[in-house]
Parts: C-alpha cells; sequence; structure tokens
C-alpha cells in the first residue's frame, strides 16, 4: 500500500465503485444546519462543512503536488470533484451508522498497525520518510489516520456483509459449463512470416526461397512488420484470431511447408509453417475449480456488496444543503465512475504485431 492510496481522491475512487447506491437524497436547507453540507440517517446526523472544505484542500494540495492545475470553481471538472467529495462524505457518515448496527468496529491499534505496515512496506521504514510525503499532499498525519481508519472499516463492513456467502460444487460445475469456450484454446501453431508491400516484392522474396535463401535471414532483411522482423517473422497463431487470409494459408499449409504470396489489407505475406497444427484443447475442470470458484464468490460478493450498499442509501437517506445535492444521473452520465485522480499508477497499455491481427 503506497501513501498515494492515503490521498482522499483515492478513497472517493474506491467509493465511486458503488457510488450508483448512493442517492436517496434531496436538497432542502429547511432540515440542514447552516455549518453543514448535508444530514444523513433517521437522526438527522449533520456533516460539517468543514470536513467538505478539509477534503477539498487536500485534493487541491494533491493536484499541486502532481503540478497539475486544479480546476476553477463552477468548471465541470471541479463540479465533478465537489459531488465526489460529497457523495464520499454521506458514503462515509453512512458506513459508521451501519457499522454500528453492524457491531463492527477498528480500533486505534488497528490503524497503527497498518500505518506501520505502510512505513516498513513503502518509505523503508523511515517515519520521517512518510510525514514529508504528507507534508507535499497538504495532509497531516491524524488526517491519514482519519483515512485509513475509514479504509479498514469498510473493508471489514464489506467483509462482514459477505460472510455468509458460499459457493457450492454445483455452482462451480455449471459456470464452467456454461464459459467452456472461455476454457478451450482453439488450434494453435508456430509459423514464420515476411511481411512487405508489394506483391512484386513478395515475388521477389518467393523466388529468393525456392532458390535456397534462409527464412529467417530474408525476414529479418525485408520484412515490415516491427512486432516479428528482428525474430525472423516467428509468430505463434491460434486459429481465428489473425486476418481470414492469413488463417486460411497459415493453417492449411504443410508443416516446413511456405506459402506463395497472400495478400491482407496490411500488405503481402510469405508465410512458411513451423510447427505442426496443435489441436484444440479444453482445460479440464478440475484445473480450473479453485480459480472458478474465486471468480464466482468475487461476483457473488460484489452482488452483495452493492445491493447492501443500495439499500443502506435507503435505510439512511440523506438530506443535501442548497448545492450540494448530487446531480441526477442521466443516460450519458452513469453514476460510480470515479473521477481522473493525481495518483499516478503504472498503466498496461499492451501491445501487439498489427500485420496479421484483426
Amino acid at each position: 500500500m503506497t501513501l498515494t492510496r492515503l490521498a482522499p481522491l483515492t478513497l472517493l475512487c474506491a467509493l465511486a465503485v458503488i457510488a450508483a447506491g448512493c442517492g436517496g437524497g434531496k436538497d432542502a436547507k429547511a432540515s440542514v444546519p447552516d455549518d453543514a453540507i448535508a444530514v444523513v440517517c433517521d437522526d438527522n446526523t449533520p456533516i460539517p462543512r468543514s470536513e467538505f472544505e478539509d477534503l477539498m484542500t487536500q485534493v487541491e494540495t494533491g493536484y499541486k503536488a502532481q503540478k497539475q492545475d486544479f480546476p476553477k470553481v463552477g468548471t465541470a471538472q471541479y463540479n465533478d470533484l465537489k459531488n465526489r467529495a460529497v457523495e464520499y462524505l454521506v458514503q462515509r457518515y453512512r458506513y459508521a451508522a451501519d457499522a454500528d448496527n453492524l457491531d463492527v468496529t477498528v480500533s486505534d491499534k488497528e490503524v497503527d498497525d497498518r500505518m506501520a505496515e505502510i512505513v516498513k512496506t513503502s518509505f523503508k521504514g523511515k517515519q520521517a520518510e512518510l510525514d514529508k510525503a504528507l507534508k507535499q499532499q497538504g495532509i497531516t498525519l491524524e488526517q491519514a489516520k482519519a483515512q485509513l481508519h475509514d479504509r479498514i472499516l469498510q473493508e471489514k463492513l464489506y467483509k462482514k456483509v459477505t460472510s455468509d456467502i458460499k459457493v457450492s460444487d454445483a455452482e462451480l460445475k455449471k459456470y464452467y459449463d456454461d464459459n467452456k469456450a472461455q476454457f478451450t484454446q482453439p488450434p494453435n501453431r508456430v509459423v514464420r512470416h515476411i511481411l512487405v508491400k508489394s506483391k512484386a516484392k513478395a515475388d521477389e522474396i518467393h523466388q529468393m526461397l525456392d532458390d535456397g535463401g534462409n527464412f529467417v535471414k530474408l525476414a529479418k532483411q525485408y520484412s515490415t512488420d516491427p512486432g516479428t522482423k528482428k525474430n525472423g517473422g516467428y509468430l505463434t497463431v491460434s486459429k481465428g484470431t489473425t486476418v481470414p487470409p492469413f488463417d486460411k494459408v497459415a493453417f492449411e499449409l504443410k508443416t516446413g511447408k511456405y506459402s506463395e504470396p497472400v495478400k491482407t489489407q496490411f500488405g503481402w505475406h510469405v508465410i512458411l509453417a513451423v510447427s505442426d497444427i496443435k489441436p484444440e484443447a479444453t482445460t479440464p475442470y478440475e484445473t480450473l475449480k479453485d480459480s472458478i470458484k474465486q471468480s464466482v464468490q468475487k461476483e457473488k460478493q460484489d452482488k452483495a456488496i452493492q445491493t447492501w450498499t443500495q439499500g443502506l442509501a435507503k435505510k439512511c437517506p440523506a438530506t443535501y444543503a442548497p448545492g450540494f445535492a448530487p446531480p441526477k444521473p442521466t443516460a450519458t452520465t452513469p453514476t460510480g465512475t470515479a473521477p481522473a485522480t493525481t495518483d499516478t499508477g503504472s498503466t498496461d497499455t499492451g501491445s501487439s504485431s498489427t500485420s496479421t491481427t484483426g
């Protein structure tokens, strides 16, 4: 767990996943104190305006720490952050109220232990490094601990809500049977190919091969496919996953034979069948049983959490001060969408060879 996960916006994102159930409120000043942004639950517990202001200040500091301009008041971006901040606070109070009903508590020791773990794993065991990072984000240690308390409380509530969820062997087998296509690998084989722009060039390369040319060397010299050129055109293909003309020839060739020039939308290919075709294979149920159980159980847990959260919004409604009520969802603005944050995690963009895939 890194420091960025203590940042307010990251907590907003965590709660935004289930924000679709966070409604249950109205904009009415009469029942909301002047120093509050909303009141929640039957006892009309007020959410202090100061908490909202502190949260927005922390978010703004986080933007500055990442050298990003904080959205100006009144802009769509600012209103988006504001709405999520309000909904985060409302959800926070709802969680606290239901934690009492479910007898869920978080002790100071649990917070301190989790904080110590963060210092050990993310800051080389140096408290001073944590303090420095918190200062850069405009968060005091006490504020960080309060947010960590909320995170632990959320984890415990989820665990409590999902504690009775079980998955039977019958459910697992049904999931496997209903989704067998996901566990089936189509026929595949290893090929090499040389991609060029014109048929004339492809014919020339084909003639070089007829004259005893080395396929690997020719691919490295002439192929225009950046994904396979350096590897001598080496490519493992699964049936049905490449463009049709390429796919057809790749699986018709006898092992060790190369093709006549093949035209696709990417150019002209000469294809060499390197390996025999491996037949379609389905991974056995017993091999997948444990991973399927995790998947099915997670699905049921997520559904239970969503149902509980939606019920919590009805059981513990919110009344908002003027200007703080959440916007009504529309067909083009779905609820439960996290805002862009200043948390700079890595993004795996992936890569692929575009010469043969459709």
